[in-house]
């Protein structure tokens, strides 16, 4: 996308956002996004948003889709804060569960897309209320809690395969077996995690403790292993107790 073509579609997302028409400005947002190079075109809507919001504060999509765009460059803490206070704000506007969902499917990578779309949108109030906040306490790394809002959610709809699929997937994450998970995903996932234990790898080898460093090296290869492998060994625990 040329700088013409950028500023265009800036304008656009301005007068939408403007306009309250926040769903059509974050369609233009994906692709203004996907096509930015140096990272000015992010710089200026999240100008075009910090102005919005200091003008319309209490709105619940603006919350929304302005955490969908954090989303977009990387930034989920901060992007969860926002999906949060939008929940707060309004916890029944379409848009603000509309994120929610985008949100919950890229970062737990969930395959039945389309059946938590019918979910959220055919159930009754309680149930979304429960589900989203399950989705809200899993985006947390509180899969405990998350593991006992899908059992409410399923208390009352019993014969929703979705709800008990989504129960089994939290009762399966909750499980001591996956204490590792949790505790990396607490830190912020895999990538910081790997972050932290190059760092510290180099300053134990920069210090000249090499055995201290061949055991750390190891370590992190047998915990990678264990992640990995995590699933497969819980199938197999859970298959011997039936």
């Amino acid at each position: 996308m040329d700088i013409v073509s950028g500023q265009k579609e800036l304008q656009l997302i301005d007068r939408q956002i403007k306009a309250e028409q926040y769903e059509d400005a974050v369609n233009h947002l994906e692709t203004l996004i996907k096509n930015d190079v140096n990272g000015q075109n992010y710089l200026e809507v999240r100008q075009i948003y910090a102005e919005a919001l200091q003008s319309n504060p209490m709105s619940a999509p603006l919350h929304a889709t302005y955490g969908y765009l954090l989303l977009l460059k990387g930034f989920e803490e901060e992007a969860l804060k926002r999906l949060e206070r939008a929940l707060k704000l309004n916890p029944t506007n379409q848009i603000v569960n509309n994120h929610i969902q985008k949100f919950y499917i890229v970062i737990t990578e969930v395959a039945n897309q389309n059946e938590i779309d019918k979910l959220l949108n055919n159930s009754g109030p309680e149930i979304q209320r429960l589900v989203k906040n399950a989705m809200i306490k899993e985006l947390h790394g509180d899969i405990k809690e998350a593991k006992e809002f899908y059992r409410k959610a399923a208390q009352l709809d019993p014969e929703n395969k979705l709800l008990l699929i989504l129960l089994e997937r939290a009762i399966e994450k909750a499980h001591p077996m996956y204490l590792p998970h949790r505790l990396m995903n607490k830190i912020g996932g895999s990538g910081i995690f790997w972050v932290i234990v190059m760092t510290v790898l180099f300053i134990v080898y920069y210090m000249m403790y090499y055995v201290a460093a061949i055991v750390i090296a190891i370590s992190y290869i047998f915990f990678l292993v264990y992640i990995w492998k995590t699933p497969k060994l819980y199938k197999r625990i859970k298959g011997r107790r039936r």
